[in-house]
């Protein structure tokens, strides 16, 4: 049986980002290594993140799209 890998948290950092519907804005980055070998950088608004709840944002990240993180599909 394989053993279930849990996401790694490696970095986190302030940088600007760009959204169509808000335009510019600073950010929280939260880089996650899930699965082992693959890398994905969460973004938190900057006037919205805690440090507290950093488990949280990756947690929410993972039930949203880390189902799908390196999967292949069928088309």
């Amino acid at each position: 049986m394989a053993e279930e890998f849990k996401p790694t948290i490696h970095r986190i950092y302030e940088t600007v980002a760009f959204d169509p519907e808000r335009g510019t804005y600073r950010a929280v980055v939260i880089r996650v290594e899930y699965p082992k070998g693959r890398y994905h950088d969460i973004y938190v608004p900057a006037d919205e993140y805690d440090p507290n709840k950093v488990p949280e944002y990756v947690k929410q990240w993972l039930e949203r799209y880390g189902k799908w993180a390196g999967k292949t599909i069928e088309l």
